[in-house]
């Protein structure tokens, strides 16, 4: 059985973080509202579909989605530590060239292995982005999507 542990944003829906005592990971459970169009649902489910597949370093897994009896669509996916490449452009008055280059060397390969696979990344932004070791000379990149 999953916990809501807190309730960090909104933003076209609800994102609510998941613990489990079974599962050492946290899980992240976002909602997506006003309840989609009979097409936005069937795009939804197609989209969550081929993007559960997807396996690569750099991409946070989805590990399952639906649609409530409601009609709310939902997802739940691993959750992300990091700094959001949003805020360290905020915060970094100028970056090193060399760590701009290692931020979107690790973008495009997972952005290659998604077209690759078929999945579409209509949604990313800065915010999507997730630096891991951000004070590190070799940053890791992961992308929510």
């Amino acid at each position: 059985m999953f916990g809501i542990i807190k309730h960090p944003w909104l933003s076209k829906g609800t994102c609510m973080t998941l613990s489990n005592s079974l599962i050492d990971r946290p899980r992240v459970l976002r909602t997506f509202s006003p309840p989609l169009t009979q097409f936005g649902l069937s795009r939804f489910s197609e989209i969550a579909e081929a993007a559960k597949t997807l396996n690569h370093p750099h991409l946070v897994p989805l590990y399952d989605f639906g649609i409530s009896a409601e009609g709310t669509a939902y997802l739940v996916r691993e959750r992300q530590e990091g700094v959001k490449f949003t805020k360290l452009m905020r915060t970094s008055r100028k970056m090193e060239e060399a760590l701009v280059i290692a931020i979107f060397t690790q973008v495009c390969e997972a952005l290659e292995h998604a077209v690759g696979e078929g999945v579409s990344c209509g949604d990313l932004s800065p915010d999507n982005i997730y630096i891991v070791d951000a004070g590190s000379t070799s940053p890791f990149v992961r992308i929510v999507g």
